[in-house]
């Protein structure tokens, strides 16, 4: 959240120096005010209630999974084979099911927490569950996305369809705003590291129908560089503040690290290394 200091810069902790970006505001004191913030491209309340949300949603999700963990019958054969592979008692089979589970009605929740992120970038309006519109919009840029969490959450025959209503939504919005217009279709979690960023070929042409990965559209709605990564390196700090877990540095440093791996398998160490530099260690 946002801090004020009443000093010089050269006062400032050295790790609040690496780690945030500073900037000048009044004099105070007879002193500079500097504000540390997460991000430069989201204001730190909507950052927090964004990610406090989506924790909540988490939560909710592990209690309805321990009401209705048989409500659809488990394969006991499947069970059998698959404990025993991992080596696995029953006990441990159900804990790894229910996580299982709890995962995949996870997956709603965070297309909308990104949604949400984008959508309290300047200039960007999230229009929600509003029927008939698309995820975002944003007037001057002269852009609509819809926004889906993985790759793989639009699939086969339903892709086509997809972009097709996304082409009628640019039609209508090139009626509204005059112009052409560029409509993306985002998937956050591409298919492979290099991203995604393409033409469709499939559907009529109103301005440009395009695929596109997280990362390159973080960039695009934010104008900073890395701006996806940026968000997973400061996140195990905003979670650890939400939720008193992993209180000391050390503790959401090591949060970090040990999670860093995975995000540049889903896309590069390319982004990642240059924001790791940028921010010289733990917020």
């Amino acid at each position: 959240m946002v801090t004020k200091w009443p000093c010089s810069i050269k006062n400032l902790p050295p790790r609040c120096v690496r780690a945030a970006r500073v900037k000048l505001s009044d004099k105070f004191l007879g002193g500079e005010v500097f504000r540390l913030t997460y991000l430069d491209f989201i204001p730190d309340d909507r950052l927090f209630e964004c990610t406090r949300d989506l924790l909540g949603h988490l939560e909710s999700a592990h209690a309805e999974k321990d009401r209705t963990l048989y409500k659809n019958v488990l394969d006991p054969f499947g069970a059998l084979f698959e404990a025993q592979q991992d080596g696995y008692f029953l006990d441990d089979w159900i804990a790894a099911e229910r996580a299982r589970q709890v995962q995949k009605t996870f997956q709603n929740h965070l297309g909308t927490f990104h949604e949400r992120i984008l959508g309290s970038m300047e200039g960007w309006t999230r229009l929600g569950n509003a029927p008939s519109r698309v995820d975002l919009t944003n007037k001057n840029l002269r852009i609509i996305a819809e926004v889906k969490n993985k790759f793989n959450t639009i699939t086969g025959t339903r892709l086509p369809q997809a972009l097709s209503t996304l082409t009628e939504q640019a039609r209508t919005y090139r009626a509204e705003w005059g112009g052409d217009v560029t409509a993306y279709l985002v998937y956050i979690i591409p298919q492979k590291p290099a991203g995604i960023t393409k033409l469709h070929k499939k559907v009529p042409r109103i301005g440009e129908v395009q695929i596109i990965d997280g990362a390159r559209f973080y960039d695009l709605a934010s104008g900073e560089e890395d701006a996806l990564a940026q968000l997973f390196y400061v996140l195990p700090d905003v979670i650890a503040s939400i939720t008193g877990r992993y209180t000391s540095e050390d503790g959401a440093a090591e949060l970090r690290k040990s999670f860093s791996n995975l995000y540049t398998r889903a896309y590069g160490g390319a982004a990642w290394n240059r924001v790791e530099l940028a921010r010289g260690g733990s917020f």
